[in-house]
């Protein structure tokens, strides 16, 4: 059976990717600070503070994972956190949930383009920078290439379980 980290696997986006996991038959393993309850016995928690170097290393050195989906990272500081905590022998994919945010949108035609230039913005300001320093980290890590990187940068995402109530701004 396959194994997986999710990031930030407690709530909206990462929750729903967990139940999907679920679903298909993957052992699902999720980190977070342990301040919301699991919902379902086949998870298993890894409670951390990804901002704690030392003990996410402590946390993460015993597992051995397939995947990675980090839905949580917010900086380059996280990243660098992560990359060094997991071990990587057996890693095949690591997927980065980014954000669009990291586009250079004062010279760039809506859609966007994966290959248009990234730069802060003055919409997103040091969120959207935060975002391209957490993308590079993983590019630089993941570079040699025996762990294909995914990195998906989504402009908002709506749903079950927002917390971030996009909908309410959107729709009034």
């Amino acid at each position: 059976m396959k194994k997986v980290l999710v990031m930030g696997g407690s709530y909206f986006i990462g929750r729903a990717l967990v139940d999907r996991l679920l679903e298909k038959g993957y052992n699902v393993f999720i980190l977070n600070r342990g301040s919301r309850p699991v919902w379902d016995g086949r998870i298993q928690n890894l409670i951390c503070d990804r901002d704690d170097s030392k003990k996410l290393q402590r946390v993460l050195r015993p597992y051995r994972f397939d995947y990675v989906v980090d839905v949580s990272g917010l900086n380059g500081q996280q990243a660098r956190n992560l990359c060094d905590a997991l071990p990587s022998d057996t890693l095949k994919r690591f997927v980065f949930l980014s954000s669009s945010a990291v586009y250079d949108v004062e010279h760039l035609a809506i859609p966007f383009k994966e290959t248009d230039a990234l730069a802060e913005n003055r919409y997103w300001t040091f969120y959207g920078k935060d975002k391209m320093d957490a993308e590079s980290v993983y590019r630089e890590h993941f570079a040699d290439g025996s762990t294909k990187l995914i990195i998906l940068r989504p402009p908002y995402v709506y749903g079950e379980g927002n917390y971030a109530q996009r909908e309410s701004f959107v729709f009034d």
